[in-house]
C-alpha cells in the first residue's frame, strides 16, 4: 500500500437504512392510493364523466385527461411497484470518504478502496449544493449527493475544489 496523506475524513450521513428506504416507499404508495380512491368516488366519477363527454369536442386534451383519470390511472401501479422493488435492492456505494492530495478512498464495508482524480467524475449540482460522481473501475455511477449529506460538507467541499476535483 502506498503512503498517502490523508486530508479528510467524511461519513455519509444519509439514510440509506431498510427504514429509510420503507418510509419513502410508504409515502409514495400512500400518495398513489390517496389519488386513486379519490378519484374512484362516485361524485368525482360522475363530475369526470359529464367532464369527458361535454368539453371532449371543444378541449380534446380535457376530455381525455378526465378519461385517463376515470379509466387509466391504474396505469402508473406498474411503475410504482417496479420502483418499490429497484428501492428496496437499493445499496450505498460507499459509507464514508477519505480525501487525500492525490485521489479518494471509499469506505465500503470497512474496506477502504482508493482512486485517483484520474480515474473519477466530479462534477457540481444544482447551485453547488451537490455533486455527481462517478468511479467506473469501483462501479459508482452518476450518484448524486447533497453536501450537506456528509460530516463536515463546507470542508469536504473545500478540499474537492482544492484537489481541482469539481
Amino acid at each position: 500500500m502506498e503512503n498517502r496523506s490523508l486530508v479528510s475524513t467524511h461519513i455519509l450521513q444519509s439514510d440509506y437504512s431498510k427504514k429509510g428506504r420503507i418510509k419513502g416507499i410508504i409515502i409514495g404508495w400512500a400518495i398513489f392510493l390517496v389519488i386513486f380512491i379519490i378519484s374512484r368516488l362516485p361524485n368525482i366519477q360522475q363530475v369526470l364523466q359529464e367532464v369527458q363527454v361535454n368539453w371532449e369536442q371543444e378541449v380534446e386534451w380535457l376530455g381525455s385527461t378526465a378519461k385517463f383519470i376515470r379509466n387509466g390511472l391504474w396505469v402508473f401501479f406498474v411503475p410504482l411497484t417496479i420502483g418499490t422493488i429497484l428501492r428496496l435492492r437499493e445499496k450505498r456505494p460507499f459509507q464514508s470518504l477519505n480525501l487525500y492530495k492525490e485521489g479518494i478512498g471509499f469506505i465500503c464495508d470497512g474496506n477502504e478502496r482508493f482512486c485517483d482524480y484520474a480515474e473519477i467524475e466530479i462534477s457540481l449540482g444544482s447551485m453547488a449544493q451537490s455533486f455527481y460522481i462517478t468511479c467506473k473501475s469501483l462501479g459508482i455511477k452518476g450518484t448524486s449527493y447533497g453536501f450537506g449529506e456528509f460530516s463536515q460538507s463546507d470542508v469536504l467541499k473545500n478540499n474537492l475544489r482544492r484537489f481541482k476535483a469539481i
